[in-house]
């Protein structure tokens, strides 16, 4: 047991129940401040020696059409970003001897009834989400089917908007598919975090949550290691990744504002860490993320 377990022996830790949106303010899918960096958790080497497996050149991907989105191809196209994060992350955590991530996630289309998670944030009423709300959110509390830890909310229209460079309510420099698919994967790596943390804890290993800004930014890291995934498959270019670094820049917190989501500048400097490494850790290395943001 490390310093932090040592420290945190006295009591098991509980998943929160606070709601994690990315904006600034087996699977299964349900339709309707610096500080000392000595600090961050050692996972005694469970990690340092594993990289996401990427995909073989050439295989089949996700696709939309970037000029002619509608909320049929959207939903399509978020769809086939969980399912390829979900592989991503089952390899993973399949090579690490840990069991399948299990998350539940909720397409909001329009028609369809908004959805009450069990999360909410601090002094406010459990959060509803419809298919135009100015967020996406993953909530581990919510268990919409037995044996699935935590639910991904994705609204429907508000991810369309990022087609057009609007990414969750603000303007972005550069709009397109690859925006949705990187708060989609910003989602996932919040469940990422989760399981890793109750897994190793499983395992006799107890580990602090994350607190803020860094859960945002390790969950941004998280989905640059996908990224990373996602360029081996043949689908990501250079202007996809450029989506994704706007989409984080739009919604970082804004100058002068502490927040809790991190810095423009941060953001995309996590997203690029899982995407290219540190100098210890090479590119698709989730280490490099659990090292540099577990806070």
């Amino acid at each position: 047991m490390n310093r932090l377990a040592a420290a945190l022996a006295a009591g098991a830790l509980a998943v929160g129940v606070a709601v994690t949106g990315c904006g600034p303010a087996a699977f299964s899918h349900v339709v309707a401040e610096q500080t000392d960096p000595s600090d961050s958790p050692d996972f005694n080497g469970d990690l340092t020696d594993e990289s996401v497996p990427v995909a073989p050149q050439g295989a089949a991907v996700p696709q939309s059409n970037p000029d002619t989105s509608n909320p049929q191809t959207v939903e399509s196209y978020l769809t086939d970003i969980v399912a390829d994060a979900h592989k991503v992350w089952a390899d993973y955590f399949k090579r690490l001897g840990l069991e399948e991530p299990r998350v539940t996630y909720t397409i909001i289309s329009p028609g369809h009834a908004p959805v009450e998670s069990r999360c909410a944030n601090p002094g406010e009423p459990p959060l509803v989400v419809s298919t135009d709300t100015k967020n996406a959110f993953y909530c581990p509390a919510d268990e919409r089917e037995a044996g699935f830890r935590g639910a991904i909310y994705l609204p429907v229209i508000t991810m369309q908007q990022m087609w057009t460079g609007t990414v969750l309510g603000q303007p972005s420099k550069q709009g397109g598919d690859f925006a949705a698919a990187i708060i989609t994967a910003h989602e996932f790596g919040h469940h990422i975090v989760d399981e890793l943390r109750l897994q190793y804890q499983a395992k006799g290993f107890t580990y602090p949550e994350p607190t803020a800004p860094w859960d945002e930014l390790i969950a941004d890291c998280m989905a640059g290691v996908w990224a990373a995934s996602a360029y081996q498959s043949g689908y990501l270019d250079a202007s996809d990744f450029a989506e994704a670094e706007a989409a984080l820049e739009a919604i970082g917190d804004a100058p002068g504002d502490p927040g809790d989501h991190g810095t423009p500048e941060q953001r995309v400097q996590a997203l690029r860490t899982g995407y290219f490494g540190t100098g210890e850790y090479g590119p698709a290395e989730p280490f490099a993320c659990t090292s540099t943001y577990w806070r």
